[in-house]
């Protein structure tokens, strides 16, 4: 299976480095998605992007329209974890980082809307990147990568991902990242499946999209002084398209669902 490309920040450039760090520490998160990983791949892209949705961050207006997108799921109800899927400290550090996910992902499918939305209305000269904000994120554990899971987890990842509609060879960063839990991702992707299977995330994927298309053209009235990059290569506009009307939106109640299993 073909692996989207991505700039992971111990591969990147001092430039790089210095976005990842200013997203981190401006979105109050201790990772940076997979899909802003990817637009770094594309001499320039990333710089745009991000000064466009750090504006829409530190307005605020982007945290209340994430809350407001949450609150319109009909998230499906997983079976709930137990002792045996898990121990305390394990659930405390996996529910940290799930909170870390639900709440990029909830940021990004409506941000990056705007900026799809943006990018069909008006061209504008590049932004200048703005000053670095301290990264003071809390922790996670590490990223891991594909090549490193055993053969059987490599196995259950991949199953679960080619359930997804529209994933097209993406591998969900958030699946990797659980991986530091074998037990418990094995124990997740047995309770996602059938819920994909069924439709039922299908359903919650469509509602984030329709109250992600709602909120992203409230925030892009206030945005008129903000200059959004024209001329994004072909590919990183289908791979954009892909991450909001399929991997963004159906990521975000799955974590949801799983952040719930585990109360």
């Amino acid at each position: 299976m073909m692996r989207l490309a991505e700039i992971r920040e111990e591969d990147a450039s001092p430039e790089i480095r210095a976005i990842y760090a200013d997203m981190r520490g401006t979105m109050r998160l201790p990772l940076v998605n997979l899909i802003y990983r990817h637009l770094a791949t594309s001499p320039g892209v990333l710089p745009h992007t991000w000064a466009f949705v750090r504006a829409m961050v530190v307005s605020g207006d982007l945290d209340a329209a994430r809350t407001r997108l949450e609150h319109s799921l009909n998230v499906p109800a997983l079976e709930p974890f137990t002792a045996d899927d898990l121990c305390d400290a394990d659930k405390s550090a996996i529910r940290h980082l799930l909170d870390a996910y639900n709440r990029g992902n909830g940021f990004n499918v409506i941000a990056l809307r705007a900026v799809r939305t943006d990018l069909h209305r008006r061209a504008h000269p590049p932004l200048q990147m703005p000053a670095v904000a301290g990264d003071g994120a809390p922790s996670i554990p590490r990223l891991l990568r594909f090549a490193e899971l055993s053969p059987g987890l490599a196995a259950t990842v991949s199953t679960i991902s080619a359930l997804h509609e529209g994933m097209n060879g993406v591998i969900p960063s958030l699946y990797l990242h659980l991986a530091n839990w074998p037990g418990f991702l094995d124990a997740s992707c047995r309770r996602i499946a059938p819920a994909l299977k069924d439709g039922s995330f299908g359903r919650a994927r469509r509602t984030a999209i329709a109250q992600a298309g709602v909120e992203a053209n409230a925030l892009i009235a206030p945005m008129q002084g903000v200059a959004m990059a024209s001329g994004f290569p072909d590919a990183v506009l289908a791979v954009l398209d892909q991450f909001i009307d399929y991997v963004i939106p159906e990521m975000l109640p799955i974590g949801i669902a799983l952040d719930r299993a585990l109360r």
